[in-house]
């Protein structure tokens, strides 16, 4: 297994981190993972896909947007869709040029999936996508989920994570202005990629029905797989589920 720290450079000036695994000599079909608001490729549930895709022979390129909690630069109080946007094309041009990666395919969890939308529907290049707990209408759903709304937030400037949420941080009122410009339903038609939608049905983060809401809108090949008992982040048997669906999904399509 190789493996290559990569850095590259956002234009705001900040650092994005991530690393490359190649299990194999010689150019490869790769997939690229967009992790959640405040994840990153080094926590340990990435850690048990990254280890799955490379040992079934992908290469597997993890990153950390930037104003995030993890290895990249900047603070999550910055943090905006726009950003993670921009730094996923970032990314997804340096993978294009590396002379090891092959058709690149997207795993994007949770907000990481909205970014992956967004960079497919505009990027035909992009061959295969997998949305894992992805959020419909992140503009309606986070706000209850830090027990606010658009208008305390905008009122106060700036709001603390949920306490459960373990992260001594608050985030600017400029994350939920970035999150209305989100269109999903304007996104998903215009994603071309073959897609498959994972979701856990027992998921109390963002709901099951956000599953159905893709699946529905996708207008080119797609697959929706509903996870018995899965949790927003899946453990155990789910997890396990979670990620040979994925893996059989970038095989065929990949």
């Amino acid at each position: 297994m190789k493996t290559e720290n990569i850095e590259l450079v956002n234009s705001a000036g900040l650092t994005i981190r991530g690393t490359l695994w190649m299990p194999k000599p010689g150019k490869h079909p790769t997939v690229v993972i967009f992790h959640g608001l405040t994840g990153g490729y080094t926590l340990a549930w990435y850690q048990h896909i990254i280890k799955a895709f490379t040992h079934a022979d992908f290469i597997v390129a993890g990153f950390d947007f930037t104003n995030g909690t993890a290895t990249s630069d900047g603070n999550i109080k910055d943090l905006t869709l726009d950003q993670e946007v921009e730094d996923a094309k970032i990314i997804i041009d340096f993978l294009k040029k590396h002379p090891s990666v092959g058709p690149i395919g997207v795993f994007g969890h949770s907000l990481g999936g909205v970014v992956g939308c967004i960079i497919s529907a505009q990027d035909s290049t992009i061959a295969s996508l997998v949305l894992s707990a992805t959020v419909w209408d992140p503009a309606k759903e986070l706000p209850p989920l830090f027990n606010t709304t658009p208008q305390i937030w905008e009122r106060t400037g700036a709001i603390p994570f949920p306490q459960e949420w373990s992260v001594p941080a608050k985030l600017k009122f400029q994350f939920y202005r970035s999150l209305t410009t989100y269109n999903a339903l304007a996104t998903a038609k215009n994603i071309k990629q073959p897609t498959l939608v994972l979701h856990g049905d027992a998921d109390d983060v963002v709901s099951v029905e956000n599953a159905k809401n893709y699946y529905d809108a996708l207008p080119a090949r797609k697959k929706l797989l509903i996870i018995p008992r899965g949790k927003h982040s899946y453990v155990n048997n789910t997890l396990t589920l979670a990620i040979n669906a994925s893996i059989e999904w970038f095989r065929q399509t990949l």
